[in-house]
């Protein structure tokens, strides 16, 4: 189950880093889109230290 999220999260990331780079690209910068980019590097920030936590725990273990 564990390695399952971890393999979710990681697709996660790399949909926001790619869907990102789609709108970098392809859309001129305005409020929403900086918003928008906030968002997705927050939840990428999120789900690395997630990971970074449950590698922790797991060597103290």
């Amino acid at each position: 189950m564990t390695n399952f999220k971890q393999y979710f999260s990681k697709i996660i990331v790399i949909g926001f880093l790619i869907l990102l780079g789609i709108n970098n690209v392809f859309r001129p910068i305005d409020q929403n889109h900086q918003l928008i980019n906030m968002i997705g590097l927050m939840l990428i920030l999120f789900v690395l230290l997630n990971q970074l936590k449950s590698r922790f725990f797991n060597k103290n273990k």
